[in-house]
């Protein structure tokens, strides 16, 4: 039975284990999209980053060389007053030579303007703007600096939105810092500088004056005026990469401090942007990981169901094979009963004239080529058996039948066999281990059996032996020369 259960319990453990493979692969495949698409998501807002830093840095260098050139136009306007030559023709020849600078203004140490390139400037510096331009702590700042933007609440900015105020210091006669220079760039010539970058559709950069608010926006189309206000750019004085919102749009921004010339440059750009590409190929990938899931699954599921009709197929093998070996066994105990019925006597049970014939034949072949040991054939009748058959009935004489046989099998040996040839006669082969005393011995112990009272239902029966003996080999060496009839 073990053989047989066996190959339904393997197929069992074979559908768990790829029932478990399956899994296995289906976990696999989504553990490494989602970590691929972490990993491609945090590189692609990494190298954005990078590279809008980088150029948040170029665009702040590049203002740095315009202070400079505003702060060397500074000083070839010292130079020339204090030379006493012409001012006003001087500044003309350098503002004709630098297309970024539109007009300059010239302002004591009290913000009252001394010197103008063109009519309807600045007639006086506002009073932030003059702090701004002696420190916080009361130091001369010699750098030029973008001054901050008014309070709208207090005063109007003074400036059309396409010009840029830098606000220079400048040396009086006595060497002390006291007057200032005001000039004002075009923010259109800055950002022409920048056209050819491709900042996308919702990209652009700003220029932060020093308390964070915004002085220029442009993108690729040009400047933009009156954009949507990003949160602060964090206080720094270097490169930093932060989020920044948008009513609800986040921007990725960099941005890259001056804060010796009073701004911060910002590139921004929209997440949604920047991840636009990560995202179709992550849907791409998020498809091919669906076909997949579902071609593992169909897969197992197959497998599952082949497997599954197999393990039927064998169960209903395997109940057929059964149900033939009941079929085989049932067989052969009929066989056997019809067999032993066929070659024992219905009423003792010993083995009829036939069968102790073939038997006692066998026994003596094996007795005279092997064991050279004495074999005998008792013949035994009961006597005064028609006397008590007639007297008490057939079922009395059967009876004392049955009992004889009894008492014979108990003093048989192994190797002895017993028969009854019909009627009242008994035949027994003793072919045990004994010489001819003990058979002679065995023979008496026979007789008293047998002469004992029967109690048979009702009856008290008794009878005696009459026994006849034939050895081999001395009396003969087969069934007929011992005279078995």
């Amino acid at each position: 039975m073990t053989s047989q259960s066996s190959p339904p319990a393997s197929i069992g453990l074979v559908q768990r284990a790829i029932v478990v493979l399956g899994g296995l692969i289906v976990l696999f495949l989504w553990v490494m999209f989602y970590y691929h698409n972490e990993q491609i998501h945090e590189e692609r807002l990494t190298a954005e980053a990078a590279e809008h830093l980088n150029l948040a840095i170029i665009i702040a260098e590049n203002l740095r060389q315009m202070a400079d050139r505003a702060k060397a136009a500074g000083s070839i306007y010292s130079a020339e007053r204090q030379q006493g030559g012409d001012v006003a023709e001087r500044v003309s020849r350098l503002l004709a030579g630098d297309p970024v600078f539109n007009r300059l203004s010239v302002f004591d140490e009290r913000g009252q303007q001394l010197f103008a390139s063109h009519d309807g400037g600045l007639e006086r510096l506002p009073p932030a703007w003059l702090e701004r331009r002696q420190g916080t702590a009361g130091t001369t700042v010699d750098e030029p600096v973008i001054p901050l933007a008014l309070n709208a609440d207090r005063e109007r900015w003074p400036f059309p939105n396409w010009r840029l105020p830098l606000l220079v210091p400048l040396a009086g006669s006595d060497g002390q810092s006291g007057q200032a220079m005001l000039v004002e760039m075009d923010i259109g010539y800055l950002v022409s500088l920048y056209h050819a970058i491709d900042l996308g559709q919702t990209g652009f950069i700003q220029l932060l004056d020093a308390s964070g608010r915004e002085r220029m926006r442009a993108d690729s189309s040009g400047v933009i005026l009156g954009g949507e206000a990003l949160a602060p750019a964090p206080a720094h004085g270097g490169g930093a990469v932060y989020t920044s919102r948008a009513g609800s749009k986040l921007y990725q921004s960099a941005c890259h401090s001056m804060p010796q010339h009073g701004f911060t440059v910002v590139i921004s750009k929209q997440y949604g942007e920047i991840l636009q590409s990560f995202r179709a190929g992550r849907a791409r990938q998020l498809l091919f990981n669906g076909i997949m899931t579902l071609a593992v699954l169909v897969g197992v599921f197959w497998m599952v169901r082949m497997l599954r009709g197999q393990q039927a197929a064998l169960h209903t093998l395997q109940q057929s094979q059964e149900e033939n070996q009941r079929l085989i066994a049932r067989l052969e105990s009929e066989h056997e009963r019809s067999s032993r019925a066929a070659s024992t006597d219905h009423l003792s049970g010993l083995f009829n004239r036939r069968q102790f014939i073939e038997v006692a034949s066998q026994k003596l072949v094996e007795q005279r080529s092997r064991r050279r040991r004495l074999l005998a054939v008792l013949f035994i009748d009961l006597d005064r058996f028609k006397s008590i058959n007639d007297t008490l009935g057939h079922r009395i004489g059967d009876l004392l039948l049955q009992a004889v046989a009894g008492r014979i099998t108990r003093l048989l040996e192994p190797g002895d066999e017993a028969a009854r040839f019909g009627g009242d006669e008994f035949v027994v082969l003793l072919a045990g281990n004994r010489t001819e005393q003990q058979i002679i011995a065995w023979v008496d112990q026979l007789t008293q059996r047998l002469s004992a009272r029967y109690q048979l239902e009702d009856s008290e029966v008794n009878t005696s032996p009459s026994i006849g003996i034939s050895i081999c080999p001395r009396d003969g060496g087969d069934v007929d020369s011992l005279g078995v009839p």
